[in-house]
């Protein structure tokens, strides 16, 4: 694994995540592919150059373990861990430690708009 830093800026071309499918309480990444770190954001690659992921690095983030997915159709997904991340959070009543915060009107899980709630 190589890491080049340049003035706060991280950046890791090829990295090797988990090679076992886990279910896990935070976000665990699988397979090989690229990140860049700067303090304030992680950004993940796959290995075609496309971002797949962004968390936040700040303490104003949400929580450390929410993040942003962009999926196939190149839709923004954000994932919450809700107002608790342990046992008796999201996944006391739904089964998974993540709940997706979809960004369309008509089917959205309850009213967030995490653009434009700085904290």
């Amino acid at each position: 694994m190589e890491f080049i830093i340049q003035q706060h800026l991280m950046i890791s071309p090829e990295k090797k995540g988990s090679d076992k499918l886990v279910k896990q309480s935070f976000p665990l990444r699988f397979g090989r592919y690229s990140e860049i770190r700067t303090p304030d954001f992680e950004f993940c690659f796959n290995l075609n150059g496309e971002i797949k992921f962004i968390r936040g690095l700040r303490p104003d983030w949400p929580h450390p373990a929410e993040q942003f997915k962009r999926t196939i159709g190149n839709d923004w997904i954000y994932y919450t861990v809700g107002d608790k991340s342990g046992r008796d959070g999201i996944i006391s009543w739904m089964g998974e430690y993540y709940l997706p915060c979809l960004p369309y009107s008509s089917n959205p899980v309850w009213e967030i708009n995490y653009f434009s709630n700085p904290v």
